[in-house]
């Protein structure tokens, strides 16, 4: 019985060993659900607090540095939809002409403190407006564990000008004020 317990505390640590190791999964793409809150001004038309819900999809890379307690990825797709009542429907996605990078670290065992930089795009379909960040919008959070189920993001930086797509070089139209996200859960998790 002694013997069997030995046994079994070494395999217990051999296996906590081996989790602080390897932090980080293989390299992947993570296809994840999300509930995404914006706070979002359009001169001239209104502001509204808009509910979206869709998902995004992320090839991450494997665990990097001499410890393995770093990643990185990019935010390769999103679709998210809701409706607002100042708005209408509105559509949130990504610019597929630039990329949405992010990155992660582990602080601790079950700590991982990262970030996504992400280019968006907003359709405003009642009102014929396809509305863009023209800096990335960063939006960070502390998960834990990779993928980040119930990783709640925030807006690191407030007041981010809104532009229509239509008129690049022109002025703002308008303001995203806040955003939070929390990842719901994994839709699907594939090998590159």
């Amino acid at each position: 019985m002694v013997r069997s317990v030995r046994q079994g505390i070494i395999v217990s640590l051999a296996l906590l060993v081996a989790s602080c190791a390897a932090p980080f999964p293989p390299e992947g793409v993570d296809h994840l659900s999300m509930q995404v809150t914006l706070d979002v001004e359009i001169f001239g038309i209104g502001k509204d607090t808009i509910a979206l819900d869709g998902s995004v999809v992320v090839h991450r890379s494997g665990p990097q540095g001499a410890d393995g307690k770093s990643m990185t990825g990019d935010l390769v797709g999103a679709s998210l939809r809701g409706e607002s009542k100042v708005f209408g429907p509105v559509v949130a996605t990504r610019d597929p002409s630039r990329p949405s990078p992010c990155a992660y670290t582990q602080e601790a065992p079950g700590k991982y403190r990262g970030h996504f930089d992400i280019q968006a795009w907003f359709w405003l379909q009642q009102h014929d407006l396809m509305v863009y960040t023209q800096a990335p919008v960063r939006v960070a959070g502390i998960a834990a564990g990779i993928p980040p189920v119930g990783q709640k993001a925030v807006l690191v930086t407030k007041e981010v000008p809104l532009h229509d797509l239509r008129r690049p070089a022109g002025q703002p139209i308008g303001t995203l004020h806040d955003a939070t996200g929390t990842v719901q859960g994994v839709a699907s998790l594939a090998a590159p």
